[in-house]
């Protein structure tokens, strides 16, 4: 998986994702979302007054429900698989005040 693939959003920002979900991410027109301090990649979907976000990242990683998915490295806009791990709220937050890798953490171990 080191074929990476750019996606242009709005803003002059950039989506990584690796080659093989571009036919998941490409077909679609996404755009930037900055949430708090963070810049993601999302599109709508539904009309006017019922709309609804769907984040890149969601589209990739897939979590179950109930479960969100973290940046490893920390960049919001890296949406290569080896960048998203699913987990829970709790372990969410806790790397996020750590703000610290998966793979520095012992949160979830």
């Amino acid at each position: 998986m080191d074929d990476v693939v750019f996606v242009r959003l709005t803003q002059y920002k950039v989506a990584m994702i690796d080659a093989i979900d571009a036919t998941k991410i490409l077909p679609h027109k996404w755009h930037v979302h900055k949430s708090s301090y963070k810049y993601y990649a999302c599109r709508k979907v539904g009309s006017r007054g019922k709309q609804k976000r769907i984040f890149m990242h969601h589209v990739i990683s897939q979590p179950d429900e109930g479960q969100e998915t973290h940046h490893i490295d920390g960049n919001s806009l890296n949406n290569r698989n080896n960048n998203l791990l699913n987990c829970t709220r709790r372990e969410n937050l806790q790397y996020q005040q750590r703000g610290k890798s998966y793979a520095d953490s012992s949160v979830g171990r």
